[in-house]
């Protein structure tokens, strides 16, 4: 600890307090540099206090110094300490790198799911158009082939009324007199 201290203030530990209130005001000295890191902090109680440093000197390790008062019955101590937290740094330097990573996957994985749901739903919606057209293509031909022959038998004739209000209709009921009348009106103009 005598080593990092002197590296930062060109002095070693004489006094705890006056070092600690040293190494709160320092931002950067002789190439070290102050940490704010949240991830490095443990929580913090009024005891105890947490700096941060990287020391390019000392081959780039990061340290934590904390300080903490102890104190039995009348007698009160000032512990200072310092952990080396370089392996703690990097590897949580690699896990915010990895969670970004991980964010951008899920954002991407959203849209592709969103384009599945999509896509689904357009071929469900093209095969609901096709399936529509055939039958009203049927029909039509259905309709085409009775109005070119002579005489529609009545059969023939309710059948074509029966599938025509079915397919215009959601609901399969009789067919409506309107929609009969208006059909036979159709057959007598094709007949004339």
């Amino acid at each position: 600890m005598n080593r990092l201290i002197y590296t930062l203030k060109g002095h070693t530990v004489i006094n705890a307090n006056n070092v600690w209130d040293e190494l709160m005001r320092i931002k950067e000295h002789g190439g070290c540099v102050r940490i704010d890191s949240p991830k490095l902090r443990s929580s913090e109680s009024k005891d105890e206090t947490k700096i941060v440093f990287r020391f390019p000197p000392l081959d780039g390790n990061i340290w934590q110094f904390s300080k903490q008062i102890l104190s039995s019955g009348s007698f009160t101590a000032i512990q200072l300490e310092a952990t080396n937290m370089t392996e703690l740094y990097r590897i949580s330097e690699q896990l915010g790198e990895n969670n970004k990573r991980l964010e951008m996957l899920r954002i991407r994985q959203k849209a592709l799911l969103d384009d599945i749901v999509r896509i689904n739903h357009d071929k469900e919606l093209l095969a609901t158009k096709m399936k529509i057209h055939d039958d009203f293509g049927r029909c039509l031909i259905a309709s085409r082939r009775s109005l070119d022959s002579e005489q529609i038998e009545d059969k023939e004739f309710k059948r074509l009324i029966t599938e025509w209000s079915g397919k215009l209709t959601a609901e399969k009921k009789k067919p409506s007199e309107t929609l009969t009348e208006r059909f036979r009106e159709l057959a007598v103009i094709q007949f004339q």
